[in-house]
């Protein structure tokens, strides 16, 4: 099989010539999965199971699910000009497993249905930055120690320099109390006796200042209980 061995060579060349890291990311692996469509399309799928073993006996650890998720992707998607234009508006942010998830009942590429598809999930993701982007305005209005308090409660990745400051989280094991508070309502909009009421020494909302002043006391409860997480609902 000729063909064959100069498609696993040419595969071989790109895994090799990426580091592990680059080896992952999404534009290496699209590229695999053109080449995997292409032998599929002469020989049938079972050759995918093939070139895993070729590929395995040349030192290059592959799976036949990673082939196969490579094809599944490129069939999904196509174009290398549609990858780009998902990565765009991602802001960059392109991960090989959200494609592989995302690819499992996306219809076949370069198709109307296929763009409304992806149009729908990227418009959802878009809408969830946007939402993290205002969450992440209120974090930084809250005052210095519950801010504090707010980041150690929740793993932020990407804010800043605040998120190298929390650090490794602890892995829970064993028997541990958790503390439970809901409906913390963080919104400077709040109203005494119908009337927004602005703290002169401080000039936040005095709602919102009772808020934060009791959401500091069940954090240092929780944490003199020895409480080792905390659930948050709403």
């Amino acid at each position: 099989m000729p063909e064959t061995n100069e498609l696993i060579d040419q595969i071989a060349k790109l895994l090799k010539s990426s580091s592990k890291k680059s080896y992952e990311i999404a534009e290496t692996n699209f590229k695999v999965g053109k080449m995997i469509s292409e032998a599929c399309r002469t020989q049938g799928e079972d050759v995918i199971g093939k070139i895993a073993a070729v590929l395995n006996q040349r030192g290059i650890p592959v799976s036949v699910n990673f082939l196969f998720d490579a094809y599944r992707v490129f069939r999904s998607i196509r174009s290398e000009s549609t990858l780009k234009g998902i990565k765009k508006r991602l802001h960059g942010n392109l991960r090989w497993g959200f494609l592989v998830h995302n690819c499992t009942k996306a219809p076949s590429g370069d198709t109307e249905e296929a763009a409304l598809y992806w149009e729908g999930k990227l418009n959802r993701i878009e809408n969830a930055l946007e939402e993290a982007d205002r969450l992440y305005e209120m974090i930084d209005s809250l005052p210095g120690n519950i801010k504090g308090q707010v980041l150690g409660v929740l793993q932020f990745t990407g804010h800043d320099s605040d998120s190298a400051s929390i650090g490794k989280r602890e892995t829970l094991d064993g028997k541990y109390r958790i503390g439970h508070i809901a409906d913390m309502q963080f919104d400077d909009t709040f109203t005494v006796a119908g009337r927004v009421v602005i703290d002169p020494e401080t000039g936040m909302n005095e709602r919102l200042i009772d808020i934060h002043n009791c959401t500091s006391f069940a954090v240092d409860k929780m944490i003199e209980a020895g409480c080792r997480a905390c659930l948050i609902a709403g």
